[in-house]
Formats: C-alpha cells, sequence, structure tokens
C-alpha cells in the first residue's frame, strides 16, 4: 500500500514543469535537433559518443550533425531534475535502469561533465560547444538556452512550453512514463 492510499491522501499537481533537455552545438542553434529518450539514455551511459552518429543522424536528415563528441553535462549535487530525469530514463532503457536507476545523485559515467546546480548546469552548457544537458523549463527560459525536441508517445517530436506541459497533466495518473515532454 503507498503511503498516500494508507494516509488517505491524494496528490496533485501545483505547480507544472519539466525537465528539459538542453545542448550548445555551434551551427545548428536555430535549427531545433530531434532526439529519442531511448537516445538521450545512451549517450548519457556513453554507448552514444558523437553528434553525427547514425541514431542521431536518421531523425535528423536535415542537419549537417558535426562530427564531434556529445560533451555530457550533469548535475554533481542531489536534485529533484537529476531524479525526474534518470526516472524517465530507468522507464525507457532496461539497461539504464540496472546501470544507473533512477536517483537524486547519479554517481555518472567517468567522461561526464559534472556542474553544481541549475546555474551551474546553464553556466557550464554555454560555455562548452558540443554540449548536451538537462535542465528545468524555466532555466531555458531564463538563460535563452537551446533545447531539443524530444519524441513523445506519439510518435511526434515536440519541444517545451508551459502549454504542453499543462496539456500533458490532462490525464497525469494514467501516465505511464513520468512527464518530461509530452
Amino acid at each position: 500500500m503507498t503511503d498516500l492510499k494508507h494516509d488517505n491522501l491524494i496528490q496533485f499537481p501545483s505547480a507544472i514543469s519539466g525537465v528539459v533537455p538542453i545542448v550548445n552545438i555551434p551551427g545548428i542553434a536555430s535549427v531545433k535537433l530531434k532526439l529519442t529518450g531511448e537516445i538521450l539514455a545512451d549517450i548519457f551511459a556513453r554507448k552514444i559518443n558523437q553528434w553525427n552518429d547514425p541514431a542521431i543522424a536518421v531523425l535528423n536528415p536535415d542537419i549537417n550533425l558535426p562530427k564531434k563528441a556529445v560533451e555530457v553535462i550533469a548535475r554533481q549535487d542531489g536534485s529533484g531534475t537529476t531524479y525526474n530525469f534518470t526516472d524517465y530514463l530507468s522507464k525507457l532503457k532496461p539497461d539504464w535502469k540496472s546501470a544507473y536507476e533512477k536517483n537524486f545523485t547519479i554517481t555518472w559515467h567517468i567522461e561526464i561533465i559534472q556542474a553544481k546546480g541549475s546555474s551551474g548546469i546553464s553556466a557550464a552548457v554555454k560555455k562548452t560547444p558540443y554540449s548536451l544537458s538537462y535542465i528545468d523549463y524555466n532555466y531555458v527560459l531564463q538563460a535563452n538556452l537551446d533545447f531539443v525536441l524530444l519524441k513523445n508517445r506519439d510518435a511526434k517530436f515536440v519541444g517545451p512550453s508551459a502549454a504542453a506541459f499543462a496539456a500533458s497533466m490532462i490525464n497525469w495518473q494514467l501516465q505511464r512514463l513520468p512527464i518530461i515532454i509530452n
């Protein structure tokens, strides 16, 4: 029995935001890169290391992807953003779940650059060409960060917005995956 049921409590959203994959890829800032959650998991697990990897290229035929390493940046400190992001990856990829699980803090792969706090992530992505990270949507707006379009369950590539987050909450109890972008 869950704690909520045990204590006769109900849970409902009182604030809506989302975890957003962000990038700094020189030369393609005005074009939105498309990714899937599975590809994100493979990048953060360092199974995909290059921006021009075939798995990324097939989703982005109109973008001349650079033959450069993906510089992955992740939170060093514990955060709800990391928990939600890793929960999402754990539900998509069994191998991610067995290697990393979901948690507020993660022992990241040795190649992953670590930054403290959302402001640290924002600054690190801005100064690191060819980087990829994740951050709360509010920081995307505040720092004018470039984000990726993520493939949702309806096989549509969508970007973050207040309207998109609100729409994803319509059937929030029935969601099979955590809400990143819907």
